[in-house]
Parts: C-alpha cells; sequence; structure tokens
C-alpha cells in the first residue's frame, strides 16, 4: 500500500479528485491529508468526490501547520466541519498527529469523539509512556499506526504490528531554487519492504514535509519526475529544469516548453522506466499544442504521475 502525504492545497486536492476517476489499482493507495488551510471548501469537495469513488483517505483532524499553527479557534472549527461532512465522507478515516504536545487524554478524546469509525495515528516523535502506548497499537479501532521519518523510539516501533504500519519518509531533496536542480538521483528502495516488514510506505511527494508558502516569480521551470531504474528496481527521480533559470530572461510559458521538450525526450524513449498515465500525457499533449497551463498545473501533473508511478511499481506494472 501507498500513502502519500499531502497538505491540502490546490494542486493537490487536484490531483487527488483526477486520481479518484484515472488512476489503476486506486486501492493500493490511501492518501493522508495534513490541511494547512483553514478555508475547507476545496477539501470538503474533495472529500465528496473520493467518498463517491469509493475512494478512502486519511485526513489530519489536528492540525498545525500554516494557517492553523496559532488558531486554536480555527481548529476546533476545522473538527466540528469535518464531523458534520461525515456522512457526505464516508470514506473518510479520522487521523491524528502523535507528538509531543499530545496527551494521553487527548487521544481518549479523539477516540471518543469518532466512536464507531476506524481511525489513524500517526506518531511523531510522541511522549505518551510506554505502557500508554503499548495499549493504544492494540486498539482494534486503530486500523493504521504512520511513522514520520522514523520518528519513534525502539520500543514505540516494535510495538506497532507491522501489518498495520505505514512508514512515511521525507525522500525528496528540497533544493532553494528550481535553477539548483540537475541530473538524476535514487529517491527510494522502501516499496520492497511492502507485505514483507511493512503494511505500506509514503512520502511528501515532490513537495517534500518542509512547507512552504507562496513564492515569488519564477526563474526556472521544473518538473520531478520518478521512474524505476532498469537494474536495480530502486525508484529514481529525474529533474527537468528549463534551458533559461534567470527570472528577469524569457517568460514562464517558454521555459515550461523547454522543460516538456526534455521530458518528452526522455519519457518516450525510456517508456518502460517512466511507464504511462495521464499525468504525462497531458505532458505530452502541451509538448505537441506548445501550449502553457500554468505552474499550478505543472504541480498537479507531478504529484499526479508520482502517486500513479508508485502504485503501478507496486503492482508490478512497471
Amino acid at each position: 500500500m501507498y500513502s502519500p502525504y499531502l497538505y491540502g492545497r490546490g494542486s493537490e486536492l487536484l490531483a487527488l479528485r483526477e486520481l479518484a476517476t484515472s488512476c489503476t489499482n486506486a486501492e493500493l493507495f490511501i492518501p493522508i491529508i495534513e490541511p494547512v488551510l483553514t478555508k475547507t471548501d476545496k477539501l470538503i469537495r474533495c472529500l465528496e468526490i473520493l467518498s463517491e469513488k469509493n475512494k478512502r483517505v486519511m485526513l489530519v483532524i489536528n492540525p498545525k501547520q500554516h494557517e492553523f499553527s496559532k488558531d486554536i479557534e480555527a481548529r476546533r472549527k476545522f473538527v466540528a466541519t469535518i464531523k458534520n461532512n461525515l456522512d457526505k465522507c464516508k470514506t473518510l478515516i479520522p487521523t491524528l498527529i502523535v507528538d509531543s504536545s499530545v496527551a494521553i487524554e487527548t487521544l481518549n478524546g479523539f477516540l471518543k469523539a469518532f466512536e464507531g469509525s476506524n481511525v489513524a495515528l500517526i506518531y511523531n516523535k510522541p511522549s505518551i509512556s510506554d505502557v500508554e502506548f503499548s495499549k493504544l497499537t492494540k486498539l482494534k479501532v486503530t486500523e493504521f499506526h504512520i511513522t514520520i521519518d522514523g520518528n519513534v523510539t525502539d520500543f514505540q516501533f516494535n510495538e506497532i504490528p507491522k501489518n498495520k504500519l505505514i512508514e512515511v519518509k521525507d525522500n525528496f531533496v528540497k533544493l532553494d531554487k528550481n535553477a539548483d536542480y540537475s541530473g538524476q538521483e535514487v529517491f527510494t528502495d522502501k516499496h520492497k519492504k511492502i507485505g514483507k516488514t511493512v503494511l505500506g510506505i509514503g512520502d511528501f511527494t515532490i513537495v517534500g514535509k518542509k512547507l512552504e508558502i507562496g513564492g515569488g516569480k519564477a526563474g526556472a521551470v521544473a518538473s520531478h519526475l520518478i521512474y524505476k531504474h532498469p537494474a536495480s528496481g530502486d525508484i529514481w527521480i529525474e529533474h527537468f529544469v528549463s534551458n533559461d533559470t534567470d527570472r528577469d530572461i524569457g517568460d514562464v510559458a517558454s521555459k515550461f516548453l523547454q522543460m516538456t521538450d526534455k521530458i518528452e525526450k526522455e519519457v518516450r524513449t525510456r517508456a518502460t522506466e517512466y511507464g504511462s498515465n495521464k499525468a504525462l500525457e497531458k505532458y505530452n499533449e502541451h509538448y505537441k499544442s506548445r501550449t502553457f497551463p500554468g505552474l499550478g498545473k505543472n504541480k498537479e501533473y507531478q504529484i499526479r504521475h508520482h502517486i500513479q508511478h508508485i502504485i503501478d511499481v507496486i503492482s508490478g506494472k512497471i
């Protein structure tokens, strides 16, 4: 199983909505969404669409980043909104981040609030006692136990049932500017553990764990696409960057097309490594028509390819 970790922003939600319809072997992935925006209209609509397609999703109900970071009232309203929409979002799995700030009383309150639902727990340096942690791992209603970058003690890790364990790791090496990226590098080999020592794996796709909001005028335009290495079977990532990288030279549309020219050459000549999916088809369409869909769509295509490609590797399609 594959569980990409997303922050519930526009491009990510659009990617999930498209994958709900187009994804092959969709049963092999259950995304995790930790919202960072207090406005929930687009998130709720995405959850409704996923539910209509019988697509399960883990939703963090105690988000703490960006707009939720210091707004306790916004967190309360968010939980209330989710509870009020559970009937529309029947495939939603309430999920709690268990970090150093979460006490056992908070955990018990979470379980009571969503009584009757299977839940998921995300561990990120939890501070509850070993006795309390051990009890958590034995709860039948906890369907998934998720670790972030291995931030649990050896005792905690050994207590987690391996048939419920999802290991999420930040495999994307984030650089300061798009112009700094080049070439190819290993992304992960953790998919080889699925069904052996873990139930599933996850990552932060091509967004990375560190949350970055907004940005200035684009210098270079880039796309980060994963592929299966033909010799090792590991998943690698290739960075496609426009020729023009100075923000004061050229326009964004031209830079996007410079990038798609490079994608087209590699993807078409290495089809067994990149596979085929709707996101790659979109890049091909823009390559042929010489059109620019916007930077948001570029991000969406990358996320869609990333998720579908890992599913294809797990399923044996690639």
